[in-house]
């Protein structure tokens, strides 16, 4: 479990996430869960205007690591200001759709459709 807070008041946004991760997997043929300290849920959306994102629940979608994800439309944005904090979500959530083939090759996109399915019927 996650646990997250935001301060806020006219001046300033304070976020805070703690660092524990739960991983769940299959180890000798049993399902299991392995815990791990010091993971980063807190990032930077942009390198040169305030904007943070925090993630929670999963930490990859499609078995790719959002923090990959997020540096890599990091890069991209460059210097790039929005006006509005929500086009910086319109212009991330874009980001993903349109980089979709790069971001999750088709066997990766495969391979989670498998495991999704194979879930189903545990």
């Amino acid at each position: 479990m996650t646990s997250e807070i935001c301060i806020m008041n006219r001046l300033a946004v304070v976020l805070a996430a703690d660092s524990a991760t739960t991983a769940t997997g299959v180890y000798d043929g049993r399902r299991e869960e392995r815990h791990f300290t010091g993971d980063n849920k807190i990032f930077q959306l942009s390198n040169h205007h305030p904007v943070g994102l925090v993630i929670f629940d999963s930490g990859d979608i499609h078995n790719v690591p959002w923090e990959v994800i997020i540096k890599s439309f990091r890069a991209e944005l460059g210097n790039t200001a929005c006006g509005q904090l929500d086009e910086y979500a319109e212009k991330f959530s874009n980001y993903i759709a349109s980089h979709q083939d790069e971001l999750f090759p088709r066997t990766v996109q495969d391979s989670r459709i498998y495991d999704v399915a194979m879930n189903l019927f545990e």
